[in-house]
């Protein structure tokens, strides 16, 4: 199924700039032109909303130090 972008910036909770800008770091897939609008296929926006939460559900597996971060630690010494 075909959705425009206001579905999609329904979908995302973002605005227009937010959706373009994702589009051109690759979170996004670009649109389908159809008749000069811009169509997403729902299917890959869900993909792509999944894809973000496996990346963020990966990134809490990692495991931080507490404290500063290393670079002001070796500014300090």
């Amino acid at each position: 199924m075909l959705i425009d972008i206001k579905k999609v910036m329904e979908i995302l909770g973002v605005k227009k700039t937010a959706i373009y800008q994702m589009i051109a770091d690759g979170t996004l897939p670009a649109p389908i032109k159809v008749g000069g609008s811009s169509r997403w296929l729902s299917n890959e926006i869900d993909d792509s909303v999944n894809s973000m939460i496996t990346r963020r559900n990966e990134s809490k597996a990692i495991v931080t130090r507490r404290g500063r971060p290393p670079r002001f630690i070796s500014a300090i010494k």
